[in-house]
């Protein structure tokens, strides 16, 4: 099943959707030529040889039938969906990190990668949420593999095309929402609506049999806060460094060697220290402790699973995994973003000029022109 025309091989089902720039509906006819012998769509019937289903929705349709044709995986996995403009990748690979830590048989889609036990898959796309047959096919993978968790990182892009439909969320966390991407949505408002999309289909979709509690994990810190809130039907918890977060950091202080902050929360108080750079990335790590933690209900901070399970974790939380993937990435993409003005990276990411340059040695960073990589969501960065 595909929804691209030149993927179609003898035995196919084509679903026809309608993009930007091309109408899938277009193609029909080449699709049955090529050896389709069924086909989807939202066009009245076309005429076609070979039996057609009529579509509301052809893409919400194209989700569906891709997770029936992997056998529902979702259904019997635990669903973290992660969203946000700034700080999803970073927050769900955090995430991702603090489960296999915890003991907790999990995998991890992002715009970057798939991990799927030990072993990591390059997705091959870089921008945005996979196709819904190559999502459900990863996560099928997921559960042949033993897998119980798997933390998705949702695009407004996914989330619009209804690529993460049948995903059946448990979980939904947001890292912010900022004015972006609304060359492909055309407003603000349409873009924050996409992702508030990921809240709605938290209660859309039915609480698994052995599944968790329907979460929604929101910052408090952000504009969007006030307007999600009205899309949250089920149990809520907040994060932020503004007071009246569940999840409540303070005393940030953000320097060469990362970032700490005093977290309180309904369990106690924790002193939280990572290696990640520049103060934003303290919201990230805030966003992953509140889900972890928040799932769990109402425990003592200290009696967390590793990394945050024992006295030494509870005083230097350090999330070494992340700081392998992550620490040079943000350099590169600071450098790349200033042009190479130093001094401009390093307020970015919250250093002292002579701070970067030690980082940049450290790290085998030699300059700009050896920075211009892909940022947070894939994209070149100018």
């Amino acid at each position: 099943m595909t929804a691209d025309s030149r993927r179609v091989v003898p035995g196919s089902v084509f679903v026809a959707i309608r993009g930007s720039a091309e109408d899938g509906h277009a193609f029909l006819k080449q699709a049955e030529q090529a050896g389709a012998v069924a086909a989807v769509g939202q066009w009245p019937a076309p005429g076609l040889g070979i039996p057609y289903l009529q579509s509301a929705d052809s893409r919400l349709a194209y989700a569906q039938l891709a997770a029936a044709w992997h056998g529902h995986p979702a259904r019997s996995l635990t669903m973290v969906g992660v969203t946000g403009t700034d700080g999803k990748t970073t927050t769900a690979n955090l995430l991702f990190e603090i489960l296999r830590s915890a003991g907790t048989s999990s995998g991890l889609i992002s715009t970057v990668n798939a991990r799927i036990d030990e072993q990591e898959l390059d997705t091959g796309l870089h921008v945005t949420t996979p196709d819904p047959m190559d999502l459900q096919a990863l996560l099928a993978r997921m559960l042949a593999a033993g897998l119980t968790h798997c933390v998705l990182e949702a695009t407004s892009h996914g989330l619009a095309q209804q690529r993460v439909a049948a995903c059946e969320f448990d979980i939904g966390v947001v890292t912010n929402i900022t004015h972006e991407h609304l060359d492909f949505h055309g407003s603000y408002e349409a873009y924050r609506e996409a992702k508030g999309k990921l809240f709605r289909e938290l209660a859309d979709s039915a609480r698994k049999p052995n599944g968790p509690e329907k979460l929604a994990v929101l910052n408090v810190d952000d504009q969007s806060f006030d307007y999600l809130q009205e899309w949250i039907s089920v149990r809520r918890s907040t994060y932020g460094f503004e007071g009246g977060a569940d999840f409540a950091g303070s005393e940030l202080m953000a320097g060469p060697g990362g970032i700490e902050f005093r977290l309180r929360a309904r369990g106690g108080e924790l002193n939280v220290r990572s290696p990640l750079l520049g103060a934003y990335n303290a919201s990230n790590v805030l966003a992953a402790l509140a889900v972890r933690s928040a799932r769990r209900g109402v425990i003592p901070i200290t009696a967390l699973p590793p990394p945050f399970g024992d006295d030494r974790a509870a005083e230097t939380w350090r999330l070494d995994q992340a700081r392998r993937t992550f620490e040079a990435r943000f350099v590169r993409a600071a450098l790349a973003r200033s042009g190479g003005r130093r001094a401009r990276a390093a307020a970015e990411l919250g250093v002292t000029r002579q701070g970067l340059t030690k980082l940049m040695s450290r790290l085998g960073i030699r300059d700009a022109a050896d920075s211009l990589l892909s940022g947070e969501n894939g994209k070149k960065v100018p």
